[in-house]
């Protein structure tokens, strides 16, 4: 889906938002760009505030903050000293918290629904005229004696890297080749996470990470994918080399409802130890997503509990 937060503004916001931001149609973006705007703090009034009187912890929305800091005298003015050289950082910091806030109300706004006005969005002219259904999934029921990363779904906790995620979405990928992928969005404050999990037989592969913009790649990478078909053979990013494998062709469908059922093509690209793996999804004309994970073990993920 297009993005229309300018620039000036997405650069300050945490890469979880702007991430989840890019999946929302564009209604839902200006109902959060309208009320991030309405509610964001500036550094200016902050500094003005408190040279005046001083109350910028009032203004960025710390009454406790403030109370203690008007008790203390600015910390006998160390505090109010120190304050004048962080102020940027303060303010960052809260705004950062009103995005979170603020996609959190946008969210909830468009609960069950993309579209305020029932048009369709961009994806869902890419849906053939048949759309296909998702393959029905032997998936284990929840066990809390014996809780299996299979299980997972939308709403549920689980403990990774000693964090506690919460499941915020679902999408199940059915490739032509017989295979799906269960991915699941991990959420935690403004951290986010894609999980991707794919049974063969007796063994269950896991891949998590986080998206990559795609012009980080290869500012052109789009364009070559456009002429060629394909992306190129070898992919530089960061210190790794990947190396592509092969080709995915299928269908994606929104487990937790709201998103319409999109025809996907993916490369998967790894390196040389294959602990690394870079996938590149194009989803209609000029629609792309790159994800980087890492392999990780189903024992990984503990303390698997549904929130209802």
């Amino acid at each position: 889906m297009p993005n229309i937060i300018p620039y000036y503004v997405e650069r300050d916001l945490p890469f979880a938002v702007n991430a989840q931001l890019a999946e929302l149609p564009e209604q839902a973006q200006r109902d959060f760009l309208n009320e991030y705007n309405r509610r964001a703090k500036n550094v200016v009034l902050s500094y003005i505030l408190h040279f005046v009187f001083p109350a910028h912890y009032l203004y960025l929305d710390k009454v406790l903050t403030q109370i203690l800091f008007w008790m203390t005298f600015g910390g006998l003015g160390v505090w109010w000293f120190i304050d004048i050289f962080r102020m940027s950082s303060l303010v960052k910091d809260r705004n950062k918290e009103i995005a979170d806030e603020c996609l959190r109300y946008v969210l909830h706004q468009y609960k069950g629904q993309y579209s305020s006005n029932n048009q369709p969005t961009a994806q869902s002219k890419f849906i053939p005229p048949n759309t296909p259904q998702p393959k029905q999934l032997n998936i284990p029921m929840f066990d809390p004696m014996r809780p299996s990363i299979e299980s997972l779904k939308t709403n549920y906790l689980v403990d990774y890297n000693f964090k506690t995620w919460h499941i915020t979405g679902e999408t199940q990928y059915d490739w032509s080749n017989n295979f799906t992928d269960r991915e699941f969005r991990l959420v935690n404050g403004s951290d986010m996470l894609y999980l991707t999990i794919r049974r063969e037989g007796m063994y269950v592969h896991c891949y998590i990470g986080n998206l990559v913009n795609l012009y980080s790649i290869d500012t052109n990478l789009d364009n070559y994918i456009a002429q060629n078909q394909n992306p190129p053979n070898t992919i530089t990013q960061g210190d790794f080399t990947f190396f592509r494998e092969n080709r995915l062709d299928g269908y994606a469908f929104d487990k937790a409802g709201g998103n319409p059922t999109i025809r996907i093509i993916a490369w998967d690209f790894y390196d040389a130890n294959r602990k690394f793996r870079l996938r590149i999804e194009q989803s209609g004309k000029g629609q792309f997503r790159a994800l980087l994970t890492q392999s990780a073990s189903d024992i990984d993920f503990t303390d698997i509990l549904p929130m209802d």
